[in-house]
């Protein structure tokens, strides 16, 4: 047996695995068939709902179909662009996981959130609930 990787592009659909002989077309086995999933779209929260400048709140996400070691959240006030972010971080590379966020000390009293995005860009897969700041 070896490992069969299922590329992450795959339409979803039913499929099967089919072993062929000596790099030709003779057949020699057919696998029992499986279902491949659409890929649903990431989600994101942050913990807790309210921290003072200079704390750290804790962003948990999952859901992330095809995880890079530069997928990244951004800190960002409510209803702000997606560039510039005022704080941001790596995660895991893992389709799931959780990483301290620290904002920073000097960011101003308001209802922030953090989004999540794909691959190094802008490309959101999830948003947190909103999070209050107060003053350190």
């Amino acid at each position: 047996s070896v490992p069969f990787t299922i590329p992450a592009t795959l339409a979803p659909g039913t499929y099967e695995l089919r072993l062929f002989s000596n790099y030709g077309y003779t057949r020699l086995a057919v696998s029992n068939s499986f279902t491949v999933a659409a890929c649903t779209a990431g989600s994101l929260s942050a913990s807790p709902t309210s921290i003072a400048a200079g704390g750290s709140v804790t962003a948990t996400w999952g859901g992330i179909c095809t995880p890079t070691g530069i997928d990244w959240i951004g800190l960002y006030l409510l209803g702000a662009p997606n560039q510039p972010s005022l704080a941001w971080r790596y995660t895991t590379g893992t389709a799931s996981g959780s990483v301290p966020f620290t904002i920073p000390a000097t960011l101003a009293p308001g209802t922030y959130e953090l989004r999540l995005f794909s691959n190094n860009g802008f490309t959101r897969l999830g948003t947190s609930s909103t999070f209050g700041v107060t003053s350190p």
